[in-house]
């Protein structure tokens, strides 16, 4: 999501130079970005792995490239002890950021109190665009772009090569989530039946860090004519492929929003905690299904084209009747391949 507040800076002061601090492995989802002048990584599992000692060299290895870069404004987007000091360490004579409430917030010199949890109906997005308002940045709700290489476009094409899927008409799902939000396995199985039996289409099951033998399980148990599981290490790639899809189904997770952010419509299915309103995916094309949501807090997107479309209910029947509806808002006929960009 902070790529709308790259997108909102970029687009008021075309010619600033803009470097971006990402834990990783999420550095390579912007290798391609061309918005992006400087990419800095946070790389804490294989410092820490390599040792204490080895871990404290790169912390502050990173922090004199921060500093020579020469930052004259240091927006920190989350809030939390660490970015703050990494914020403060950087330099920089203005620091914008999210207040915590803690005392660590005197690092921070310009704070906006940001409400993450909780029931409320403003989406994350217009919070982030918030926290950059005291430098000027116009609050404008615009969908996260994410911009991906033809290496990993090519790379996404010969993986359907090789399983025999390319030009077939394809269904994106990620069935992987935490606990609490996750959709049920049996409802992504019987959601894979019915889009093999309803929209003659393939099913690419995306997974992450241990989330395999999930994925491994819903394929089988769809038939592994019909499903695959995508095994694709680096996280561009997974977006070229879901770049393919016609359309993607899944939770409240990354993948989601990666989708979204290439231009696949979503069928978004939230379970509760989740709110759809703060963290559902951003743009007219998708939709989110969420049984027995508080619509007291419903807040009217469907007359803004900027948000999703919601529903109240989140049966697999209801699920694939939006995939059909979602490809014919798209201009995209069910059981019709999207076209590859080169």
């Amino acid at each position: 999501m902070s790529l709308t507040v790259v997108e909102a800076v970029r687009r008021q002061w075309p010619d600033v130079r803009l470097g971006f601090l990402v834990e990783s492995p999420h550095e390579q989802l912007l290798e391609a970005d061309a918005r992006i002048d400087r990419i800095h990584v946070f790389d804490k599992q294989r410092w820490m792995a390599a040792g204490i000692g080895t871990a404290l060299g790169e912390f502050w290895r990173l922090v004199r490239q921060l500093r020579s870069e020469k930052y004259e404004v240091i927006a920190d987007l989350h809030g939390v002890p660490r970015s703050q000091w990494l914020a403060r360490l950087a330099g920089g004579r203005r620091r914008v950021g999210r207040a915590s409430g803690y005392w660590h917030d005197v690092l921070i010199h310009e704070r906006t109190k940001v409400e993450w949890s909780g029931k409320h109906n403003k989406h994350n997005l217009e919070w982030l665009l918030e926290i950059v308002a005291p430098l000027g940045v116009r609050r404008e709700i615009t969908p996260p772009k994410l911009s991906v290489s033809k290496q990993a476009r090519l790379k996404a094409r010969q993986w359907l090569q090789d399983r025999g899927l390319a030009g077939q008409p394809l269904i994106g799902l990620h069935p992987g989530s935490i606990s609490q939000k996750k959709w049920p396995t049996e409802q992504y199985i019987e959601l894979g039946r019915l889009i093999k039996g309803q929209l003659g289409a393939k099913v690419v099951i995306t997974a992450g860090p241990g989330e395999e033998a999930l994925a491994e399980a819903i394929a089988e148990a769809i038939g592994r004519e019909d499903a695959q599981v995508a095994a694709l290490s680096h996280l561009l790639e997974v977006a070229a492929l879901l770049e393919t899809c016609s359309v993607f189904v899944g939770g409240d997770t990354g993948p989601m929003h990666m989708a979204a952010a290439v231009g696949t419509p979503v069928v978004a299915v939230f379970m509760d905690p989740s709110n759809p309103y703060r963290s559902g995916p951003v743009g007219p094309n998708h939709f989110v299904l969420f049984k027995g949501f508080d619509y007291s807090l419903r807040r009217p997107f469907e007359a803004d084209r900027s948000f999703a479309s919601f529903f109240d209910t989140a049966t697999p029947a209801d699920v694939c009747q939006q995939l059909q509806q979602v490809c014919a808002k798209a201009k995209r006929a069910p059981g019709s391949s999207r076209e590859e960009v080169a």
